[in-house]
């Protein structure tokens, strides 16, 4: 049996072409959803630049602390500087040389009775006959014999001897003691100290002084 073609009727043709325009219809609207999203972008103007406002400030004072200053120097104290005492007699010196236990004291006599047979008051002046007496400038104290200091032995001796014009002495003798231990004693005692020389008419002459040093435990 034969097949007869019957062509399709124009109703079918125009609903085929209306189905083949949507669908590519919606195929172009998917093609340029892309696109379109950048479109706001491009198309929205930049907003314009936001004014800076600018605030007419004071200027700003900035306050330095002051440097302390420094403290003061510590004073420094200058050493007192005492005088040394006017030198002593040969009075003075009985004041000063009188102790016990190992100390002694010191009589003064004029010398007239201990002169030698040919001194006379050209040679050798006494202390009364001057002007200025020697004085003492470094008294020593004489070692009490340690027998006699352990046996509580008291005494005496008498010294003769010269202050010469530059102050040294000479011609240092015992005239009288109570003990003879204790005239080497008295005797280095009076050459170990310092003396200056005693003045007539302003110049240095020599002097006959006898010294007493007692002895007492």
């Amino acid at each position: 049996m034969n097949e007869v073609y019957a062509p399709a009727s124009p109703r079918a043709e125009n609903h085929l072409k209306a189905l083949a325009l949507g669908t590519a219809c919606v195929v172009a609207v998917f093609s340029i959803l892309p696109i379109l999203s950048t479109l706001p972008g491009l198309l929205t103007p930049e907003p314009p630049p936001t004014p800076i406002t600018t605030h007419d400030n004071p200027p700003q004072t900035i306050e330095f602390e002051k440097t302390p200053p420094p403290p003061p120097e510590p004073e420094i104290e200058k050493p007192v500087i005492e005088e040394p005492p006017p030198p002593m007699t040969i009075d003075q010196l009985a004041l000063i040389i009188n102790a016990t236990d190992g100390g002694v004291k010191v009589a003064v006599d004029a010398g007239k009775s201990f002169l030698d047979k040919g001194a006379t008051a050209i040679t050798h002046f006494l202390p009364s006959e001057l002007d200025k007496q020697p004085r003492v400038l470094v008294a020593v104290k004489p070692l009490y014999p340690y027998s006699l200091q352990q046996s509580k032995t008291s005494g005496h001796a008498v010294v003769q001897f010269v202050i010469g014009p530059d102050g040294r002495v000479s011609r240092a003798r015992v005239t009288g003691s109570s003990h003879r231990e204790f005239e080497q004693p008295a005797i280095d005692a009076v050459t170990r100290s310092k003396w200056q020389a005693g003045q007539k008419n302003g110049k240095n002459v020599p002097t006959l002084v006898s010294l007493e040093v007692n002895f007492r435990p």
